[in-house]
C-alpha cells in the first residue's frame, strides 16, 4: 500500500497498524479527495446514481484490512459470524467515531484511540483464528438478531402519538 505525503509515494509496511489497513485510513483524509471524486482531480459527476469513484476509493482504503482478516481466518472458527468487508467498514467507522469523540476535549489522547481500535482488531483476529470461541455467546443472541434483521426500523403506528 502506498501513502502519499507531499506528492511522494511511500511504501507503508513497517508498522503493524499498516498491515491492518489502519495506516491507509489517513490516505483519504490527506488526499483532499471529495466524495464523488476519484481523488485525482477528475470529477466523479454529480449524478448520485453513479457512486463508483467513491466506492473504489473505499475499496482501496480497506483492502489491507480485508486481506489481513482473510489471512487470519481458520476453517470452522466461528462460522458464519463475520464478513471481511463489513468488518473493514466497521473498523473505519469505529476509528472515525473515536477520533470525533477524542476531538471534543482532552479526556482522550491519540494513544487511547489507537489502543482501542487495535484491541478491537486483535479481538476479531482471535475470533477469526479460533482462539476466541463465540459459539455459546452467539447462540444466546442469534434468535434476537434474526428477528431484528426482518423488522422495519423506527416506531410502529401504536408508538406514534397524534
Amino acid at each position: 500500500m502506498d501513502a502519499r505525503e507531499g506528492g511522494t509515494a511511500h511504501r507503508v509496511t513497517a508498522h503493524p497498524a499498516a498491515r491492518m489497513g489502519l495506516a491507509e485510513l489517513g490516505v483519504v483524509r490527506d488526499s483532499g479527495a471529495e466524495p464523488g471524486s476519484s481523488g485525482d482531480g477528475a470529477s466523479g459527476g454529480d449524478d448520485e446514481s453513479e457512486p463508483r469513484p467513491l466506492v473504489e476509493v473505499f475499496e482501496q482504503i480497506l483492502e489491507g484490512t480485508k486481506e489481513e482478516l482473510a489471512a487470519e481466518r481458520q476453517p470452522g472458527a466461528n462460522p458464519g459470524l463475520f464478513d471481511d468487508e463489513l468488518l473493514s467498514y466497521a473498523f473505519l467507522g469505529a476509528l472515525e467515531n473515536m477520533q470525533m469523540r477524542a476531538s471534543w476535549d482532552d479526556r482522550y489522547a491519540k494513544g487511547d484511540v489507537i489502543r482501542n481500535l487495535v484491541a478491537m482488531f486483535v479481538a476479531v483476529r482471535a475470533a477469526y483464528s479460533g482462539r476466541a470461541d463465540l459459539t455459546t455467546d452467539w447462540e444466546r443472541v442469534a434468535d434476537l438478531v434474526d428477528r431484528l434483521a426482518v423488522e422495519e426500523p423506527g416506531f410502529g403506528e401504536a408508538d406514534i402519538e397524534s
